[in-house]
């Protein structure tokens, strides 16, 4: 594929990501049920598709990918609110729970925490202070991604769907805002002269748990004490 098409269909692709929830909650909320609904269901399904046939390794991304067609498929046909929560309540859930289970098995003994080993990455050995203390933030990390996943469940379970559709798909993204800018504000009460990121380090940071979550991570960023 040529890289024009490429660089076109990425762009898109951002757009679709960046602008489907916010769509979606105003499909839930506002009870449009027609073209932009169907519309929303389908193309999260195709990224759904795609996902899961080129990030989750073989032979589980065929089997995944069959699962998704032919819930997303029954519940278009069934019911289109609940084929619009699933199609976007289901990433949310997968994509929190893979953070939890990552962030969570690289706090257990002999292994370094994810947050530990994106900062030696980047600034190279640290102090214990600063070990201690990036391990503690993976601790945070774990439990907000563990809030996420049960406060979609319990809002899902109990509350109005709008409600439930506020906190996954508006909220979503500035939380996780709200908790990275926090930790870098107060990173220095915590830690003396605490090391500082800049833009690309926070690209390569984001890049590299992307990679670790869908089983292609990047090499030379090991998560286990050598």
């Amino acid at each position: 594929m040529p890289a024009r098409i490429r660089r076109v269909l990425r762009v898109f692709l951002t757009l679709f990501i960046v602008a489907s929830p916010l769509i979606t909650h105003f499909a839930l909320t506002a009870g449009r049920w027609g073209v932009i609904a169907y519309a929303l269901v389908l193309g999260q399904t195709a990224l759904g598709l795609w996902l899961a046939l080129t990030r989750i390794r073989h032979p589980y991304n065929y089997a995944a990918a069959a699962g998704l067609l032919c819930c997303s498929v029954m519940l278009l046909i069934l019911h289109l609110q609940s084929g619009l929560v699933l199609s976007t309540g289901l990433p949310h859930a997968l994509v929190n729970l893979g953070l939890f289970i990552l962030f969570a098995l690289s706090l257990r003994p002999g292994h370094v925490a994810v947050i530990t080993a994106l900062s030696r990455q980047m600034h190279g050995d640290l102090p214990p202070a600063v070990d201690r203390y990036t391990r503690r933030v993976t601790w945070v990390w774990c439990l907000f991604f563990l809030l996420e996943l049960a406060g979609s469940a319990l809002l899902l379970g109990f509350a109005p769907i709008a409600w439930w559709s506020v906190f996954v798909n508006v909220l979503n993204a500035p939380l996780i805002v709200v908790l990275f800018v926090g930790e870098k504000l107060t990173r220095s009460f915590w830690v003396t002269n605490p090391p500082r990121e800049r833009l690309a380090d926070i690209v390569q940071m984001i890049a590299w748990v992307s990679g670790k979550l869908t089983k292609r991570g990047h090499r030379g960023l090991s998560v286990r004490e050598s």
